[in-house]
């Protein structure tokens, strides 16, 4: 998973305090399907392939993964 360490502001025993912690990096992922413009879905950027074809399924746009030809997804 790609992350970040960011400073952020706890509170510890009534005092404020600053840590760093891990944020996850997301990335705009526009999906478009014969060239038409279907959604935009937040991603980790080494997930597309999964996440497209997880919507795709789940919305009921296909009903099995061996409808996607996966040479022609670019991500």
């Amino acid at each position: 998973m790609n992350y970040r360490k960011t400073p952020i502001s706890r509170m510890k025993m009534g005092e404020r305090v600053i840590v760093s912690d891990d944020i996850a990096i997301e990335s705009l992922v526009k999906l478009t399907v014969n060239r038409e413009p279907l959604a935009n879905l937040l991603a980790s950027p080494e997930s597309c392939e999964d996440l497209i074809l997880g919507h795709l399924l789940t919305e009921g746009y296909i009903t099995h993964s061996t409808q996607i030809d996966k040479s022609n997804v670019i991500t």
